[in-house]
């Protein structure tokens, strides 16, 4: 998608990355090569769905053509490898098997329920969309638990079950992706917005540019995904601002 970010770390060196995030529909893990398969065939499958998704209107990804799942393959490895640096963090999200869209009470994960409520709107973002202005601990409290687990020892993506296949079933099945990169770098596009790029270039430090996608015919999760990862870094990330286009 674009090249690898920056050599700086985006987070303390003493902040522990969450490596999940599991509501009742979906759960979130660091996306890895082992999921090229899956991740190129639910982009791949929506790809006008994806370009006209709040936050990736007017940008340069996901290519109207398309890309060979070996170009795929070396963005997934060039993510994985921002997240090992911790410059940017990417996550696929992978099927629960719930397809209703709605996330149920309960904190299926454990560590810590970031209730998925409604963002506050903050500055206009791309094509008139608010932007969140979501800072530490303003998480809006919702219905869905969604629960999370911190940092652990192994590479983003490991850990596999039942070999290099990961999960067998519809358990490992990509329908989305969460990007959350510094200001100064885009993910999943080629282009950043006038007014971020401004920003950047003044040096915007702690201020997270956030984007996501599902799958086209996963769309009814758009919005529930919005408002869990919203809740979530609010929550649990050291982030003073997070740019991240409403829903």
């Amino acid at each position: 998608m674009t090249p690898s970010a920056p050599d700086t770390p985006f987070v303390p060196d003493d902040f522990t990355v969450p490596r999940r995030l599991e509501t009742a529909a979906f759960r979130l893990e660091p996306l890895a090569p082992r999921h090229n398969a899956s991740d190129h065939a639910a982009w791949m499958s929506g790809i006008e769905h994806i370009r006209t998704t709040p936050g990736f209107e007017g940008r340069g990804w996901p290519p109207v053509d398309g890309m060979s799942l070996e170009a795929n393959l070396a963005d997934l490895e060039r993510h994985a490898a921002d997240f090992e640096r911790r410059t940017g963090f990417t996550y696929t999200v992978l099927a629960t098997g719930d397809r209703t869209g709605s996330a149920a009470d309960g904190d299926p994960a454990g560590d810590s329920g970031a209730g998925a409520g409604d963002a506050g709107a903050g500055d206009a973002g791309d094509a008139g969309a608010a932007d969140t202005g979501a800072g530490a601990g303003d998480a809006g409290a919702g219905d869905a638990g969604a629960g999370t687990t911190g940092d652990g020892p192994g590479e983003p993506g490991a850990g596999t079950e039942g070999g290099s296949g990961g999960r067998s079933g519809g358990a490992d099945e990509v329908i989305g992706c969460v990007y959350i990169y510094p200001l100064r770098h885009a993910s999943g596009e080629d282009t950043v917005p006038a007014a971020d790029a401004a920003n950047a270039a003044a040096g915007a430090e702690g201020v997270a540019r956030v984007s996501s996608w599902v799958r086209a015919d996963r769309a009814q999760l758009d919005r529930p995904l919005y408002e869990a990862v919203s809740a979530w870094l609010a929550a649990d990330w050291p982030f003073t601002e997070v740019r991240y286009t409403a829903r």
